[in-house]
């Protein structure tokens, strides 16, 4: 499966695009849907940041412990990028017009 790489100019295009649309409705003074809006931009820079640890690191980390023995482990990070991007998908829920 190709990676699509998104730059931070196009996603912060993206989100000035979404806030004037949003504005239009009269959303922008709404504290729910800005605050909602803020948390998810930063749970969306948060998985980048955390993908490219997963990237540079690779999905296995090796752990030394007693007497030097090595110990293969699923990097940490998963369980984070698997959070954060669950919970940034709730917040895009509660964005998105019913």
């Amino acid at each position: 499966m190709a990676t699509m790489k998104i730059t931070q100019t196009k996603l912060n295009r993206m989100a000035r695009d979404l806030l004037e649309k949003a504005d239009a409705f009269g959303l922008t003074d709404d504290y729910l849907f800005m605050t909602t809006f803020r948390r998810y931009t930063t749970q969306v820079a948060l998985a980048e940041e955390l993908q490219k640890s997963l990237e540079k690191d690779g999905v296995l980390v090796t752990k030394e412990y007693v007497k030097g023995r090595a110990n293969i482990y699923t990097h940490p990070g998963i369980n984070s990028y698997n959070r954060v991007t669950d919970k940034r998908q709730q917040d895009r829920s509660s964005l998105e017009p019913k």
